[in-house]
């Protein structure tokens, strides 16, 4: 419900479109006048899941992601949607990449045409799996997606480079650039209510793989190791998970300067964003 929140699913015109949404999840705060299949997942399969991925075969249980388990008993809700409504198009969105599976499962019995959404790096993406077979079912899912779908959209012109250069021909005419937005008038009144007797910078989102604050965190002691009387007009923000490496740094040099709030609220994020005199941005290594 996540991906659909963010997506376009809202301002869809309903006298055009008679939208079916697939999810794993629906979550009562969105307002959609569609109808919506919820899929959730059984707990027995999660369970003999967990004690699959306890013994070393995680990768494997959650391909292409976490949402494997929903995937795979989603093939019969889908065959039923099929059967009750005339569909003319699929248009799957991830991260999670087992919303694109499903979606090629459909394609490849159905016809039907496929429009396949990243909001997120998949092969370039270094939080993948290190296992050498992993990878390569990885980039054999990929590359079945870029020669199926009918139209692929990408949110930066990075990764649509990338794949040009990987499938070529496959993708080159049907590869589209879509960037994430936001309507800005859904956004609450930004209030500047800076502090001047303090310089705040936040980073709001997850850092994880090569997307490390470790370079700001060393250049943040070595500047207050040299100019101790600025510690107190400094405050760096992480909204957001983080890596264990950088948590434990920051304990163990009792950098008092640097404040971990983990995962906020959209509320609670318009309140840094008052707060705040910079924004930081980590990106991956692609």
């Amino acid at each position: 419900s996540s991906q659909i929140a963010r997506s376009f699913w809202e301002k869809n015109p309903k006298d055009i479109y008679d939208t079916i949404i697939l999810c794993e999840d629906s979550d009562d705060d969105i307002q959609l006048n569609n109808t919506i299949y919820s899929v959730k997942v059984s707990r027995f399969l999660k369970l003999i899941c967990r004690i699959l991925a306890k013994v070393g075969l995680r990768d494997f249980v959650y391909f292409p992601d976490t949402s494997s388990i929903w995937a795979f008993q989603s093939r019969k809700t889908v065959k039923k949607i099929l059967k009750k409504h005339d569909v003319s198009y699929v248009h799957s969105i991830g991260k999670m990449f087992s919303s694109h599976w499903i979606a090629l499962w459909i394609k490849r019995r159905t016809g039907i045409k496929w429009i396949a959404q990243f909001n997120d790096p998949w092969m370039e993406n270094n939080v993948n799996s290190k296992n050498t077979l992993v990878r390569y079912l990885h980039k054999k899912l990929e590359q079945s997606i870029a020669k199926h779908a009918d139209i692929i959209i990408h949110n930066n012109s990075a990764i649509i480079k990338s794949w040009s250069n990987r499938y070529g021909s496959d993708v080159i005419n049907k590869i589209e650039l879509l960037p994430l937005t936001y309507n800005i008038a859904d956004l609450p009144q930004i209030r500047d209510t800076t502090n001047d007797d303090k310089f705040v910078i936040s980073h709001i989102g997850s850092c994880y793989g090569s997307r490390t604050p470790m370079s700001l965190i060393k250049a943040v002691e070595n500047f207050i190791g040299k100019y101790p009387q600025y510690s107190p007009k400094i405050e760096i923000n992480f909204i957001g998970l983080i890596h264990n490496e950088a948590r434990e740094y920051i304990k163990s040099h009792n950098l008092s300067c640097i404040h971990l709030y983990g995962i906020a609220s959209p509320d609670e994020i318009i309140h840094f964003y008052d707060e705040s005199n910079l924004f930081l941005a980590i990106d991956l290594n692609i």
